[in-house]
C-alpha cells in the first residue's frame, strides 16, 4: 500500500500567522491555487480510497485537488487541538500567557491551553496506521494538517513524538508505503512532479 499525504493549501490562519489549530478556517485564494496545482502533480494517479480530515481546509483542498472521488472525513486525522490559542497571534501568546508559553511552543505543547500536546496526536497517528493496516488499499490519498502529517512520520519513523522535528509545506504531498507488516517514508514534503 502507497500512502499519499498532502497537506493542505494555504489558509486566512497561515496568512494572519495565528494558531488555527481545529478550527474551521478556510482556504486563501492562493491556497486554492495550491490545491489546484497539487492535483496536477497528482494527475494519472488513481487512488482507490481518499480520507480527509474533516475540517474545512482539508475538505476544499481534496476538492480542488482531487475532485472526482468521495472522500470519507475523519475527525482522527484533524490537525493538532490549541484549545484557546486557536486564533490568537503567534507573536502575541507569549504576552497573553507569559514565560512558560515560550518552552510550551516549542514542544507543540498545547495541553495547557485546552489542547493536546505532540504525545496525543502521535497517538491519533498510531490509530490511524492500524486503520490503514486492517483494511489495506493499493493507493490511498489522505488530505490533513502538518500536525497530524509529521505525527504520521514520527510514527512509520518509529521514533517518539518529541524525537524529530518536521515541517510540510502547504499542499506538499509525502508518500508512505506498507508492505509485509513495515512501514516506510518514501518521499517527504514534496513540490515537485511525482
Amino acid at each position: 500500500m502507497k500512502v499519499y499525504m498532502i497537506r493542505h493549501g494555504q489558509s486566512e490562519a497561515n496568512i494572519k500567522r495565528v494558531y488555527g489549530g481545529q478550527s474551521q478556517i478556510p482556504l486563501t485564494a492562493a491556497g486554492e491555487e495550491e490545491a489546484i496545482r497539487a492535483g496536477k502533480r497528482l494527475e494519472g494517479i488513481t487512488f482507490d480510497k481518499v480520507y480527509t480530515s474533516d475540517l474545512i481546509r482539508a475538505i476544499r483542498t481534496q476538492e480542488l485537488c482531487y475532485p472526482t472521488e468521495e472522500a470519507e472525513r475523519l475527525e482522527l486525522i484533524r490537525e493538532m487541538d490549541v484549545g484557546e490559542l486557536a486564533g490568537k497571534p503567534f507573536d502575541r501568546c507569549a504576552e497573553i500567557y507569559g514565560e512558560k508559553f515560550e518552552a510550551d511552543r516549542v514542544r507543540a505543547n498545547f495541553a495547557p491551553y485546552g489542547g493536546e500536546d505532540r504525545a496525543m496526536v502521535y497517538r491519533r497517528a498510531k490509530e490511524f496506521m492500524k486503520l490503514l493496516e486492517a483494511d489495506p488499499h493499493d493507493k490511498v490519498a489522505v488530505f490533513s494538517h502538518n500536525g497530524f502529517i509529521c505525527a504520521f512520520c514520527r510514527a512509520v519513523m518509529g521514533v517518539g513524538p518529541e524525537d524529530v522535528t518536521l515541517f510540510t509545506n502547504n499542499c506538499a504531498v509525502s508518500t508512505f508505503v506498507y508492505a509485509n507488516g513495515i512501514w516506510k517514508v518514501e518521499t517527504w514534503n514534496y513540490n515537485g512532479e511525482l
